[in-house]
């Protein structure tokens, strides 16, 4: 006969027998540590009572100890060992401490310069496994305006130049959470920005190394040169009147921004807004040479149906864009530069 001494609301060595049974060449106790330690951190097993051989007092005992201890939670801090899971990404230290272990992605907390400490308890990365958890530091440029020597002062040395593997481990953790930040971004307006949030670099460099303002490029030089607190609060990019910035943050090269430029141009006269500044707003907001394309053959496609409406139609069309374009001029941002400035 078994008696579970962990099932059901306590355990009574007397209600169980186990002390009436106590004689010489009666019942043993056998105790399952194993099937103990299963039930305790979380199995189906129990401690069983059985057994045909003499009884011993301390065995018992133990047993009534295993079952207490088990019934309070105990037994899982003494029978269960530290565990690493996969499919969480969380890692026990063994103190009951437990750290994401991408936890510098997490964008529900904003950096500040308060709470960049490096790691967090229990996450024992390497500088490298960092590094390599996130290709956008991996891919971080020496560009004159990403301003390197600048950020290190701040945030830590995560280059090889940091011969402390500690110190090294949490400055790059502390630039991965920076840089995640950035890349999380919306657009000025609030928008998602599709893919350019997760194209693991810095956008907004130019071919001189220069930061164009309203780019995440712009808001890594200004963290760099005036600390977090540039660090945009609403969650945005920067607006900026700089023509040759998208609204996701890339650069237009000058190819694309002076196609933008011509539509700008012929936006503002009637017919040609419809008929032919689509093709160049479309060529101007291209990102490479697949988008030119595309986007110059979507915008002829809606110039010809404008052309095809005869005389009728072209007066329609007239009428239609003189009023639209008497709208959009009213509600522009009157900072808003002319075209070519």
């Amino acid at each position: 006969m078994a008696t579970n001494l962990i099932s059901g609301g306590g355990f009574s060595p007397l209600q169980s027998g186990v002390l009436n049974n106590l004689q010489i060449g009666g019942q043993r106790p056998q105790a399952n540590l194993n099937s103990a330690s299963q039930t305790a951190c979380g199995g189906n097993n129990a401690i069983s009572y059985g057994g045909s051989e003499g009884t011993s007092l301390d065995d018992v005992l133990m047993l009534v100890g295993l079952a207490a201890l088990a019934q309070s939670g105990g037994a899982e801090q003494l029978m269960c060992t530290p565990t690493e899971s996969g499919a969480t990404g969380e890692v026990s230290d063994g103190e009951g401490a437990v750290a994401n272990a991408s936890s510098e992605k997490d964008l529900t907390v904003k950096p500040t310069d308060d709470n960049m400490t490096g790691r967090p308890a229990g996450d024992t990365r390497s500088a490298e496994e960092i590094i390599n958890d996130n290709p956008v530091l991996k891919n971080l440029g020496d560009q004159k305006d990403i301003k390197r020597d600048q950020l290190k002062e701040r945030f830590g040395d995560w280059t090889e130049d940091n011969k402390d593997p500690e110190s090294r481990a949490d400055a790059a953790y502390n630039m991965a959470r920076v840089l995640n930040n950035i890349k999380g971004l919306n657009n000025y307006e609030g928008g998602e920005r599709g893919e350019v949030s997760q194209n693991e670099k810095i956008e907004g460099i130019t071919k001189d190394g220069d930061a164009r303002h309203g780019t995440e490029a712009g808001v890594l030089k200004d963290i760099a040169e005036q600390g977090l607190k540039m660090l945009p609060d609403n969650g945005n990019l920067p607006e900026t009147s700089d023509t040759h910035v998208r609204k996701d943050g890339t650069n237009k090269d000058n190819f694309q921004w002076g196609m933008g430029e011509i539509g700008k141009v012929l936006s503002n006269i009637p017919i040609l807004k419809s008929v032919l500044a689509p093709t160049f707003n479309n060529i101007g907001e291209a990102r490479n040479l697949g988008e030119v394309f595309t986007g110059g053959l979507t915008g002829l496609a809606e110039g010809a149906m404008s052309a095809a409406r005869g005389p009728v139609g072209w007066a329609v069309t007239a009428a239609t864009d003189t009023v639209s374009i008497a709208v959009e001029n009213s509600t522009k941002d009157k900072k808003e530069p002319p075209p070519f400035s």
